[in-house]
């Protein structure tokens, strides 16, 4: 099996690693929290000192870090993994970014004749610790075939949607759907403890209606045992749905209920 490297190994991308891990793929594996990485040498994997030893070697780098500006940092930056990469080398961007960032990381690197596939995930935490998460992937098809293997160590559901920043097109509308749903739940069961009734009776009442999501499911399930349940205090769905709320503006689209989501996001931030 061809060696892959993975950095960033936090709530979602440690879980993920384990499982490359666990198929018995090579793994080189790098983290700015030492412990976080020293983990995986007793599973089997190797722990690397800086982004470019994580790449050298490596057919396969997968990244999930936190935003387009730490993705830059890990390829280009000091000790940089761009520096390491062979041409015809694959770096799969698992992290949630703009789709203007992720094509102009995808061209800086095209120089060095390395692909580069955009591939969100979602399915939280759970998602991740189940190898269950939905991929959203944009790039070259020959690259989205090579690492498809990959990809299902950590996903059920991986989808080809189009060209490099398409996957992060679909994920911006993914948590266009996340933050909205997450508002509606929130103030229904508001609604429903100010009229009088139980809040999570009444949320098992609506489970297998038109009004049933994963969210009324999940979210829902810890919201109702909570005296107020809307809430905007995910500091991820914040930076995502803000960044969305900016790029349509930047668009001249009207997203009046993202818009509206994003500002409470932001209030609740600052």
């Amino acid at each position: 099996m061809q060696t892959v490297g993975f950095i960033g190994l936090g709530t979602m991308g440690g879980p993920m690693a384990s499982h490359l891990v666990n198929n018995d793929y090579p793994l080189v594996v790098y983290d700015l929290i030492q412990e976080r990485a020293q983990r995986f040498q007793e599973q089997g994997g190797r722990t690397a000192s800086s982004p470019l030893e994580t790449a050298q070697g490596c057919r396969i780098l997968c990244l999930m870090v936190l935003t387009a500006g730490d993705v830059e940092a890990v390829l280009f930056g000091d000790q940089g993994a761009a520096e390491g990469l062979e041409s015809g080398s694959i770096v799969v961007i698992l992290s949630t970014i703009p789709p203007e960032e992720a094509r102009s990381i995808a061209k800086r690197l095209s120089t060095l004749g390395i692909a580069t596939l955009d591939a969100p995930v979602s399915g939280g935490r759970q998602g991740a610790e189940e190898g269950s998460l939905a991929i959203m992937v944009g790039g070259d098809r020959e690259a989205f075939d090579t690492v498809q293997p990959v990809l299902h160590c950590m996903g059920e559901a991986i989808t080809h949607v189009g060209d490099i920043g398409s996957g992060q097109v679909a994920k911006a509308a993914n948590q266009i759907i996340v933050s909205l749903n997450r508002a509606a739940v929130g103030e229904a069961l508001l609604f429903a403890a100010k009229a009088g009734t139980d809040p999570e009776t009444v949320r098992q009442a609506l489970l297998g209606g038109y009004a049933d999501s994963t969210t009324l499911r999940g979210y829902g399930a810890r919201q109702a045992k909570k005296d107020m349940p809307i809430e905007f205090s995910s500091p991820i769905i914040a930076k995502d749905v803000v960044s969305i709320a900016e790029i349509g503006d930047a668009m001249g689209l009207d997203l009046p209920f993202t818009a509206l989501v994003a500002s409470k996001y932001r209030d609740k931030q600052s």
